[in-house]
This record gives structure tokens, C-alpha cells and sequence, in this order.
């Protein structure tokens, strides 16, 4: 059913005594000013449906942006949200050029969270060929190009993004981490845990769990456990205090709290990798992750029905609620 504030706009868009223009534009403009997120996006939906219905591009591009940066900090409808931003790529030309450049490393950062490597280079590429300046949105999207090269096995073009990377003045201690993980990727794990031990050292508290998660992986690698039993014993020195925003630290979060549950099942610390291999599955759920939460719940499932014990009421509430996608 059609808001009050929605069929305002609609009439004002109709009205022959005004220019649609500028009945389109005022419309735009006024939710720009809305504290209200939910009459915001009704409002912008109602002059999106609008200029498509009518062929407006220009106004359509704008409020597709507009809907598409209210909407992509809900980790939950992180793949919805991108499906909506990839229907904005067919209208970007008409977006001035800062919101141009700005919008493609948004796609391309976006499409790294959802691990959409290849897209994610392909939007960001798109943003470069634009943008001849040094900005912190550049700098974050150089590092996801760089991840997404290491994910795709290319140590190669990992490794000239990387150069790329050091000479902006926005470069922070990701170049460390990202050279310690191109050691990883060449197999050369002395190189990497020891810059990774470096840098737990170097970063606050709480970018320290990214790292972490690097570090242990390298260390199981290697067999060796005594490094992997010291980290885990100094939890209280890299666990995030605070509550995290950002989808790729969640990512990393829910990864040690897995890695951390699968470790504690191998030394027979059943109830505790029980519990942690569970909340690792909640913090994959608020990425909307489902398929890594499902394969944490599986582990457990299968760890349970191995050790022919009993499953505890609280247990499966637990993966009740994970199971349950509402």
C-alpha cells in the first residue's frame, strides 16, 4: 500500500502546472534531508519506478545510487544489495564523475566481501581508469584487487597492486599483511608468520583478529600446534572489544572462532569446539554467509554423531536458531 509521502510524490510527478524535472528533482533532493531510512528508501523507490516507467535516466541513475549506499550496510542482504548495484551499472554514465568513480569502488569492495573476486578486479579497474588522484576509497579498493589476486592464486599482479598501494599516502599496515600473505601464498611460511608476528605488535587491538586468523592458518601448516596454543591462550590481546562494522572483519572473526572450534574437537575439547564452531556459524550468518554457517552447523552435527554422545537441548537450540534465516 502507497504512503502518504509516496503518493505526494507521485502526484507531484503527474502534476501538469510542474517541469517533471524539477518535480523529480525536489523529490530527490527532500529525501536526501530524511532521518527517517525507511520513508527515505520509499521515497526514492517511488522515483526510481518513475523514471524507469518513463525513461529518465538521469534521475534514475541518482536515486538507484542513493538506494544502493542506504542499503549496503545491511550484511544480511549483502548479495540483494549488489544484485541492486549491478542494475545501477547500466545507468552509471549518467552519474557525475565523482559519484561515478566513487560507485565502482563501492561495487568492487562489495564484490570482494561476497568473494566475487574476478568482479570485484573488474569494477575496481573500472573506478582506476577514471581516477588519477590519491583518496582513501582508492586505497581501500587497491587492497581488495590485491586480495582478490591472492585469492585467484595471481602472486604476480598481487604483488604490482601492491606496489601500487605503498606509494598512496593513505597505505597503513595492510601492505605488511598483505606481503606476509603473498609469503603464504609462495609457500614461504617462515617469511609470513614471522611478519605476521611483527605485526601484532604494530596495529591496535582491533585489526588485530585479521591478522590472527592468517597467522594460525600458517602455523597449522606447519604442524605446529605450540604457536597455535600460545595464540589462542592470549585471545584477550587481538579479540575484538567492541562491536565490528565491517563485513571482511566479521569475516575474519567468525574464520578464528572456527578455526579455534575445529582446533579444540583435535585436542578433545569436544563441549568447547562445540560452542565455538556455533558462534563462529551466527557471525557467518550476519554476513549472510549462510553456506560457511551451514557447513560450521554440518561440522558439528558430524562431530556429535561420531562420538556416538547425546545432543544437549541448548545445542540444538542453538542450531535452531542459526538454521532459522528470518
Amino acid at each position: 500500500m502507497e504512503t502518504l509521502a509516496q503518493k505526494s510524490a507521485q502526484a507531484l510527478f503527474n502534476s501538469p502546472k510542474i517541469d517533471t524535472f524539477i518535480a523529480l528533482d525536489f523529490v530527490l533532493q527532500r529525501s536526501t534531508t530524511l532521518d527517517n531510512a525507511k520513508m527515505k528508501l520509499l521515497l526514492l523507490e517511488t522515483i526510481i519506478n518513475y523514471s524507469r516507467s518513463h525513461g529518465i535516466p538521469l534521475y534514475l541513475a541518482k536515486a538507484l545510487l542513493d538506494r544502493y549506499l542506504l542499503e549496503r550496510d545491511d550484511f544480511v542482504r549483502l548479495e540483494e544489495t549488489y544484485q541492486r548495484g549491478i542494475e545501477l551499472t547500466h545507468y552509471t554514465e549518467h552519474l557525475d564523475p565523482h559519484d561515478y568513480v566513487q560507485f565502482y569502488y563501492r561495487m568492487g569492495i562489495h564484490a570482494y566481501a561476497l568473494q566475487r573476486y574476478d568482479e570485484c578486479i573488474n569494477f575496481c579497474k573500472i573506478a582506476f581508469d577514471r581516477d588519477e588522484s590519491d583518496n582513501h576509497m582508492k586505497a581501500e579498493a587497491l587492497t581488495a584487487v590485491i586480495g582478490s589476486y591472492l585469492y585467484l592464486d595471481d602472486t604476480t599482479l598481487a604483488e604490482v597492486y601492491l606496489k601500487e598501494y605503498k606509494n598512496s599516502q593513505f597505505a597503513d599496515f595492510k601492505q605488511d599483511h598483505i606481503q606476509a600473505m603473498i609469503y603464504s601464498k609462495k609457500g614461504q611460511y617462515d617469511k609470513s608468520i614471522s611478519l605476521y608476528k611483527e605485526l601484532l605488535h604494530s596495529v591496535d587491538k582491533e585489526r588485530r583478529i585479521s591478522i590472527v586468523v592468517d597467522l594460525i592458518e600458517d602455523c597449522l601448516r606447519l604442524g605446529d600446534t605450540n604457536t597455535v596454543n600460545e595464540i589462542i591462550a592470549s585471545e584477550a590481546t587481538f579479540f575484538p572489544s567492541v562491536p565490528i562494522k565491517n563485513p571482511r572483519r566479521i569475516e575474519k572473526m567468525a574464520k578464528y572462532l572456527r578455526l579455534k572450534g575445529f582446533y579444540n574437537f583435535s585436542i578433545d575439547k569436544f563441549d568447547e569446539g562445540i560452542n565455538h564452531t556455533l558462534v563462529s556459524a551466527t557471525h557467518f550468518k550476519q554476513i549472510g554467509q549462510y553456506k560457511e554457517a551451514m557447513n560450521c552447523v554440518g561440522f558439528v552435527l558430524k562431530s556429535i554423531e561420531e562420538s556416538e554422545r547425546s545432543i544437549p537441548s541448548e545445542i540444538i537450540e542453538k542450531i535452531s536458531d542459526i538454521c532459522n534465516h528470518s
